[in-house]
């Protein structure tokens, strides 16, 4: 089998929120992994925010507080999909 550890933090690059086509709402993050769920949390929060459930500016203390209660509700997974992975070229990998 494959041996996967991973630190329990994630970095991210980028998100950014936009209105795409036919007024779909577009949400892009770039990061150097994901955790179990973290975009649909992410999303979740963000529908709070819209719905006026949280504050935009409560946002980054709520990430500092590492507490998942204080986010939104977990976003569903229909109309969220991994877009595009991107390797470091001195990546290798080990498969038994």
């Amino acid at each position: 089998g494959i041996e996967v550890t991973a630190p329990a933090w994630k970095v991210v690059f980028d998100a950014s929120v936009k209105r795409g086509e036919g007024g779909c709402i577009e949400f892009s993050v770039s990061a150097d992994g994901f955790l179990y769920n973290m975009v649909r949390i992410m999303a979740g929060t963000l529908v709070s925010v819209a719905r006026g459930h949280l504050l935009p500016e409560d946002v980054p203390d709520i990430i500092a507080s590492c507490d998942r209660s204080r986010a939104g509700n977990t976003a569903p997974p229909e109309g969220l999909y991994l877009k595009e992975v991107f390797y470091d070229e001195d990546i290798t990998f080990l498969c038994n």
